[in-house]
Order: C-alpha cells, then structure tokens, then sequence
C-alpha cells in the first residue's frame, strides 16, 4: 500500500525588484506545481492519504475518480496563466506582463 503524507508547503519570502525577476519566479512555480500534479496522475489505486498519522481516505472507486478529476482541472488551471510576458529589449526591464482577454 502506498501512503501520501499531507503537509503543508513551506512558506519563503523573497524580495522581487523587477518584472523580469517576477516572471522568473511565476514559471518556475508554474513548472513546480505542473510536475507535482503529473506526479500525482501515477498514484496507484488504493493509495491511502494521511495527515498527523490519520489515514483520510484511500484512493478507489469514486473517491480515485474525483482524484482524478481533480487533478485534471488543476493541471487545465495552472496550465492557463491569466497573463503573457512580453520581452522588451528597449526598456530598463525588459519583461513586461500583458493580461489575457
């Protein structure tokens, strides 16, 4: 049987000073986060979660479904950022954010 353990993230504060060091940061959270989430796909069924040492649920039937599910339209969500950088080569920072309509 495998067991996931449930903790929370470690919580880090860093300076941003420009764009172009903010736009590093988010793709780099977004890679993070995209390969965690596809990692998860491969959890076998029957997997158990736990947190504190407490099984929460284990990983079948419907519940593995839902999982599944879940996992699909957070891969679909951060996937998709709200905004594109655009790369300036004129400006003093070159990366600039411009929103998605």
């Amino acid at each position: 049987m495998t067991t996931i353990k449930l903790t929370p993230p470690e919580t880090q504060i860093v300076e941003v000073t420009n764009a172009t060091a903010m736009a590093t940061m988010i793709l780099e959270w977004q890679q993070d986060i995209l390969a965690l989430l596809n990692h998860l796909k491969s959890v076998p069924q029957g997997t158990t979660t736990s947190q504190d040492g407490v099984v929460v649920l284990t990983l079948e039937g419907n519940t593995l479904a839902g999982y599944q599910l879940g996992l699909a339209l957070a891969i679909e969500k951060v996937s998709q950022l709200p905004f594109t950088f655009i790369h300036n080569a004129q400006a003093s920072d070159p990366a600039q954010l411009s929103l998605v309509d």
